[in-house]
């Protein structure tokens, strides 16, 4: 994926970009929906933007933290080490970094996000990082990279862990294609692909996998 360039030296138009991103990304603006959250900050981790579906997916109000770093979300969870310690300068412009989190929401409670995250670049020097968020049942049980690296589940692409949640729901193929907006044939892909990353050949071996490594 190309990094996200801008081309300007005025201040006003850097800010305007990280307070509102929308011509970074105007698909995933289009296409965004009330289960993930978009948010923007620079580098000193200041919030810029969060979609207003922070509050329904893990009741964040962004209103409480425009301007403010977002660190102090952060749980004791020991995962929160990684992007604790991660530089954002560091991270590879070309590249889409993929991490997990657990924060304390504005109600006192606990939520769990999986992030994917981009630097913001212009003039060729990175001036912020958008993401995008969901919630996800658990964090994966792991205290370290190695130990994420070996979960089978890291293997599966977003896509083909949308249908395998769902079918450890239950869910039947035709349901989870009307969930997801998919076709049919689609869903069936992704489930076969991500059983056979997985080494489970049925929906019992599938649902003990899961179990075992407390994913529920």
């Amino acid at each position: 994926m190309d990094p996200l360039h801008f081309s300007s030296k005025q201040e006003s138009e850097l800010e305007q970009v990280l307070f509102r991103p929308y011509s970074l990304m105007p698909l995933l603006f289009e296409c965004q929906t009330s289960d993930l959250i978009v948010y923007t900050h620079d580098l000193e981790r200041r919030l810029t933007y969060m979609s207003e579906s922070s509050w329904h997916v893990c009741r964040l109000d962004f209103r409480n933290w425009q301007r403010k770093s977002f660190v102090p979300m952060f749980t004791d969870h020991p995962w929160n080490e990684v992007y604790r310690n991660t530089i954002d300068l560091e991270m590879d412009p070309n590249q889409v970094h993929k991490i997990y989190c657990e924060i304390w929401d504005d109600e006192g409670g606990k939520a769990r996000l999986e992030v994917r995250r981009k630097l913001i670049m212009a003039d060729d020097e990175p001036i912020g990082v958008i993401g995008v968020s969901r919630r996800i049942a658990v964090l994966p049980s792991v205290d370290s990279e190695v130990a994420v690296a070996s979960n089978p589940f890291s293997k599966l692409s977003p896509g083909e862990m949308d249908v395998i949640e769902q079918v450890i729901a239950g869910q039947l193929n035709k349901s989870i294609a009307k969930s997801l907006g998919l076709a049919m044939r689609t869903v069936e892909l992704r489930r076969a692909k991500a059983m056979a990353k997985l080494g489970v050949n049925t929906l019992a071996d599938l649902v003990k996998l899961w179990c075992k490594l407390n994913m529920i």
